[in-house]
């Protein structure tokens, strides 16, 4: 994707459990994919991130093919003033991931983004060995918990459709799960 003309992706690695995310975002709200709401295991896994849970996993973002190493929470625009900070810590069950997306507006993370609809779809890359989807589970003052059930190791590409009051985006996690 796109932000002002430039590639931009986000990678994450994290050692010990051997998983490499790319975040791609940026998707101008005409571009958006029509986003699918469905909640197939959103009812069943509650994701949660408490605090003072497992450190999170190391982010650079890319933009023109440098990279820059992100803090955890750093910002990441989407579209117009739409900003996430994403945070992916591990999740539950031996491969489960969580992802802790905080939406706010570009004029301060003091802004969130309450009342947005985050729609999810993973599936294996180069293998046809599952897919799910599911809705983030809105939690306080602009977090949306997002669980990634990966019942496998291998690549996994998850999309992030984010309808926002005014705006619409969309993220892709791009993520290598290794036992």
């Amino acid at each position: 994707m796109t932000v002002g003309g430039r590639e931009m992706r986000v990678h994450r690695w994290l050692g010990a459990a051997g998983v490499v995310a790319v975040l791609a975002s940026a998707c101008a709200a005409s571009a958006a994919p029509t986003a699918r709401v469905a909640t197939t295991f959103a009812a069943t896994i509650q994701p949660t991130i408490p605090a003072g849970a497992a450190p999170a996993i190391p982010l650079a973002l890319v933009v023109g093919g440098i990279a820059r190493t992100l803090a955890d929470g750093d910002a990441v625009p989407l579209s117009g003033e739409l900003v996430a900070s994403v945070r992916l810590t591990p999740g539950a069950g031996r491969f489960g991931r969580a992802v802790d997306l905080f939406l706010h507006h570009g004029r301060g993370a003091d802004t969130p983004v309450d009342g947005a609809m985050v729609s999810v779809f993973g599936e294996m890359l180069h293998m046809e060995h599952g897919s799910f989807r599911g809705a983030a589970q809105p939690g306080s003052a602009g977090h949306y918990l997002v669980a990634l059930p990966f019942p496998m190791p291998g690549e996994w590409r998850v999309n992030l459709q984010i309808d926002a009051p005014g705006q619409k985006a969309a993220m892709l996690l791009e993520l290598v799960v290794l036992d």
